[in-house]
């Protein structure tokens, strides 16, 4: 079907039915004709002389658009209903370990650990039930080895209409160690705690305080930090995904907050310590 005319086609085309048909045009009306084409021509040459600059705008944008998801510092995958892989950037295929070509189309339930399979699945159907972003936790297996990423997906559509995924990946290996650190650093300390300071072992209590003031409180500094540069990095998030990084962020502060309470109670204690020898 032709599109319907503008208004000045329609004029045009009206006064040369009328001069088809022999009624005379008046001139004033053919010089408000003439005119009108006039400057719409020159309308159009001033549009066409733009357009190619406009393409080469465009085409700048979109490349910087790429060069961004490339080499942006957080993995991000697009994956389809049968969680394929349809796209991914160079953070990715570094977090996963093998090459862009290795994971493009290839399933990346392959790419988790034994036993997670389902739950992946069933991850997706959810996302796409809820049309909603979703996050979940998983573990990679790279050279067999375990590695935990927090997914964070939103849902979208191509080009073609159909349903994507779109997931940014999130290792958080880091954080994992340090609430296994601080579990075993706990499990001592209520040992500890639960002897009379007569029998405290004082260089059980030394030793621990080092692991604490040395070991968990940088690296609890840390993981604060490489949060809050996540939540700068990833800018505008949905609410669910949010909550995940304000959810970490809580485990970081709390855990800060036992490291120096625990370092309290050991000072405390060799000091009692320290009273029962000197008596």
């Amino acid at each position: 079907m032709a599109p319907n005319p503008n208004p000045l086609q329609q004029q045009l085309i009206d006064a040369l039915e009328r001069i088809v048909e022999g009624k005379p045009l008046p001139l004033d009306e053919i010089t408000a004709l003439i005119k009108a084409l006039r400057f719409d021509h020159a309308g159009r040459e001033e549009r066409a002389r733009e357009l190619p600059e406009a393409q080469r705008t465009l085409e700048e944008f979109k490349k910087h658009c790429v060069d961004l998801y490339e080499q942006a510092p957080v993995a991000y995958v697009t994956l389809d209903e049968a969680g394929r892989i349809c796209e991914l950037n160079a953070t990715a295929a570094v977090l996963i370990e093998l090459s862009a070509r290795e994971l493009r189309d290839s399933l990346f339930s392959a790419r988790l650990a034994p036993g997670e399979t389902d739950r992946f699945y069933q991850y997706l159907r959810l996302c796409r039930q809820q049309r909603a972003p979703l996050a979940s936790e998983f573990t990679l297996r790279v050279d067999n080895a375990p590695r935990p990423i927090q997914l964070l997906g939103v849902p979208g559509i191509s080009a073609s209409g159909e349903w994507l995924c779109r997931a940014a990946l999130i290792d958080v290996t880091a954080l994992r160690a340090v609430e296994q650190q601080l579990q075993q650093c706990e499990a001592r300390l209520r040992i500890l705690l639960s002897r009379p300071p007569e029998f405290l072992d004082e260089d059980d209590g030394s030793v621990l305080a080092i692991e604490l003031h040395d070991q968990l409180g940088p690296a609890l500094a840390g993981l604060d930090s490489d949060v809050a540069w996540l939540s700068q990095k990833l800018g505008n998030l949905p609410p669910d995904v949010r909550g995940k990084l304000e959810e970490m962020a809580r485990v970081v502060g709390d855990s800060a907050g036992i490291v120096r309470h625990a370092g309290e109670q050991l000072r405390s204690m060799q000091g009692e310590k320290a009273g029962l020898t000197a008596t």
